[in-house]
């Protein structure tokens, strides 16, 4: 039996979310390690841990569903940021983020939401643009 602890993150930037937050029961991390088949075991635990977080967000975002773009310029924040980058040299109009960085706040249902969060692991990403109109980094969040 595995359990899950959460935190709502009311503003990700006041908030945050630190590797320091992030705890393992010493047990469990013994347990860990006497597996026999790690791979296998971290895989059903990833797809568990994921639809433990769709169901969570699910619980919060009832009705309308959304994500959101803010662009992040605090050097801090980036330097602290513990959670999925996607790294480009370029953002152009084939690749997924654009109509988010383009119009800041695009309209999701369930199923994108769902594969946001599958793809991500988690339910935001910084998107890191090196070159181009759009260079910088983007914190993309589902709200």
């Amino acid at each position: 039996m595995h359990s899950l602890d959460f935190q709502y993150i009311m503003h990700i930037r006041e908030d945050g979310i630190r590797r320091d937050k992030h705890l393992h029961n010493p047990n469990m991390i013994n347990e860990a390690f006497s597996l026999q088949n790690r791979s296998a075991k971290g895989q059903e635990l990833r797809l568990e841990a994921n639809q433990s977080l769709i169901t969570l967000a699910n619980s919060l975002f009832t009705g309308k569903v959304r994500l959101v773009v803010e662009p992040v310029l605090e050097a801090t924040f980036i330097a602290n940021f513990h959670g999925p980058v996607i790294k480009l040299d370029y953002l152009t109009s084939d690749h997924w983020a654009w109509s988010l960085i383009v119009n800041k706040v695009v309209g999701i249902d369930e199923t994108s939401m769902n594969n946001f969060i599958v793809d991500m692991a988690c339910s935001f990403v910084l998107i890191s643009v090196q070159n181009g109109s759009y260079s910088g980094h983007h914190l993309i969040y589902v709200s």
